[in-house]
């Protein structure tokens, strides 16, 4: 019985150390969230948070157009909710999305992608220092990064 004492401390510990790296993980994810469903609800402008996200990122977590609304019969954004590795000073965030579109003859346009988003902690606040969304697939350029040629 006594072997098992050290074991579940060492447990304990373990899952304390967790907890504490996968709320900070939560809130940022939470935060990214929501700057992203509302910069798709404002097209990239109208910018509600500008300490956390300069207008220029904000815009391009937007992926429609208002003209191009204006023109769809129907239209619909699914996103991956962002997950997020932080270190001291830094975190990154990754989420993919899907667009689609109908414009009124019935034809759908489908565009899909990941971005990154990369944050750093300047002045005691988190601050979204800039976003990514690769022209490539997110695997494939995540991929080409780490093992190039």
């Amino acid at each position: 019985m006594k072997r098992r004492r050290p074991l579940r401390i060492v447990l304990i510990v373990l899952a304390s150390l967790f907890a504490l790296y996968l709320i900070p993980s939560l809130y940022i994810g939470c935060r990214i969230n929501q700057i992203i469903l509302q910069s798709y609800h404002s097209y990239g402008e109208n910018n509600s948070s500008p300490e956390t996200i300069s207008d220029t990122h904000y815009s391009y977590l937007n992926c429609h157009l208002p003209e191009e609304t204006a023109r769809a019969k129907s239209e619909s954004l699914h996103h991956t909710f962002p997950l997020t590795f932080f270190w001291p000073g830094g975190s990154k965030s990754v989420y993919w999305y899907t667009y689609k579109k109908v414009n009124p003859n019935g034809v759908s346009n489908t565009s899909k992608g990941g971005v990154i988003v990369t944050h750093q902690w300047k002045d005691g606040k988190w601050v979204i220092t800039d976003v990514l969304a690769p022209e490539v697939p997110l695997c494939q350029y995540l991929f080409d990064a780490f093992f190039p040629y």
